[in-house]
């Protein structure tokens, strides 16, 4: 997490803590351009969330809390959300996402 900002890991430190508690989070990772260290000052934080189930209804809520964390802290939270069946697939393993998360994933 050397490529954050200290804003930034507090930010996603509230995040992991609101998504364990109202969410039962399983995993949380960070990946994209803060990974790789190649972002630009006004890069989103992308992050895979992994819950045990999820529907719209679920996503909606997280894709809520990631905003008003980002609001608080002026800064773009963007969860890419799987249910824990979903990303433990065969399927979702085969796609490009999902390799992208294997290669450069860093667990939070």
């Amino acid at each position: 997490m050397s490529n954050l900002t200290d804003n930034e890991r507090e930010a996603i430190r509230k995040l992991k803590a609101a998504l364990t508690r109202d969410f039962g989070l399983l995993e949380l990772k960070l990946i994209g351009s803060k990974v790789r260290g190649d972002a630009a000052e006004d890069s989103d934080i992308d992050l895979v969330v992994v819950v045990r189930e999820h529907d719209w209804r679920t996503d909606s809520r997280i894709y809520g809390v990631c905003f008003e964390i980002g609001l608080e802290h002026d800064v773009l939270l963007q969860p890419i959300i799987y249910s824990e069946e979903e990303f433990r697939s065969s399927r979702t393993k085969v796609t490009p996402i999902y390799q992208a998360i294997v290669r450069e994933g860093v667990a939070l």
